[in-house]
C-alpha cells in the first residue's frame, strides 16, 4: 500500500525532529565537556579522609588523588569552585596534649603523634610517664608524706627496753632500731620533734646496768 503526499511529508518531519534532537543533545553534552567542572569524593580540604578530585577542565578530562609526601606531609586535593587545587599540608605537630593524671599509682600525660599513610592523615595517643611516684598519685601530682617520727620506746630515756624509729623523712620512709655498740654500750634511737635522733655511744653504766643486750642495757 502507497503513502500519499501528506503521509510522507508527516513521517518526514517526524525524521527531521528526532535528528535536530539528538544534534541538540550532542551539542549540549558537548559544551558541558567543554566547560569547567569538579567534584571530591572526601567533601573538601579534609586531610583525615582519602579522596580523590575529578571533572573536566577545557574539555579534558582529570582525576587526582590524596597522598602521602611524607611520612609527616599529605598532598590534599580538593574544589575551588568548578577548579580543582592542591596544597601541601602538615599532618600535625607531635606534642604533649592535655594535663598529666594518674595512671597505675604514676603521673602519665598524653603524647600525641601524627602521621601520613595511605594519601590521609591519622594520629596516636600515648600515655607517657612523666613521673614515678613512690607514694601513689593523686589528681595528676605525685603524693607527698610530711617528715614524721615515732618511737616505739617512748623516748631515748628508755634504754632497758629495745625500741624502733620509724617515719618519713623528704618523702622516703626510714626506720633505725636500737642496737648494742658493744657489751657495754647502746646505740639508742630516738625522735625530736619529726626527726630522728641518734645517741651513737650511750653507755649503760650511766643507767646504773654492767651490760647492754639485745639493744638494751640490762
Amino acid at each position: 500500500m502507497g503513502w500519499d503526499k501528506w503521509t510522507k511529508i508527516t513521517v518526514f518531519g517526524a525524521f527531521i525532529e528526532i535528528w535536530i534532537f539528538i544534534i541538540g543533545m550532542t551539542v549540549v553534552v558537548a559544551a558541558a565537556k567543554a566547560g569547567n567542572s569538579c567534584s571530591d569524593s572526601d567533601g573538601g580540604n579534609a586531610i583525615t579522609v582519602f579522596g580523590t578530585v575529578s571533572g573536566y577542565y577545557k574539555g579534558q578530562p582529570y582525576s587526582y588523588s590524596d597522598s602521602c609526601v611524607n611520612s609527616q606531609t599529605i598532598k590534599e586535593y580538593y574544589c575551588s569552585g568548578k577548579y580543582q587545587t592542591s596544597s601541601q599540608q602538615s599532618c600535625g605537630t607531635d606534642a604533649y596534649v592535655g594535663s598529666n593524671y594518674c595512671l597505675n599509682g604514676d603521673v602519665y600525660r598524653d603524647y600525641i603523634d601524627y602521621y601520613c599513610t595511605g594519601g590521609a592523615c591519622s594520629s596516636n595517643t600515648t600515655p607517657i610517664l612523666q613521673q614515678d611516684c613512690q607514694y601513689g598519685c593523686t589528681n595528676g601530682v605525685c603524693n607527698q608524706y610530711n617528715d614524721s617520727c615515732s618511737d616505739t620506746d617512748s623516748g631515748y630515756d628508755e634504754f632497758l627496753v629495745q625500741g624502733t624509729v620509724s617515719g618519713y623523712l623528704s618523702g622516703s620512709p626510714y626506720s633505725y632500731t636500737d642496737a648494742c655498740v658493744d657489751n657495754v654500750t647502746l646505740s639508742e634511737w630516738t625522735c625530736y620533734g619529726t626527726q630522728a635522733y641518734n645517741i651513737p655511744n650511750y653507755p649503760c653504766a650511766a643507767n646504773y646496768t654492767t651490760m647492754c643486750l639485745n639493744g638494751a642495757c640490762a
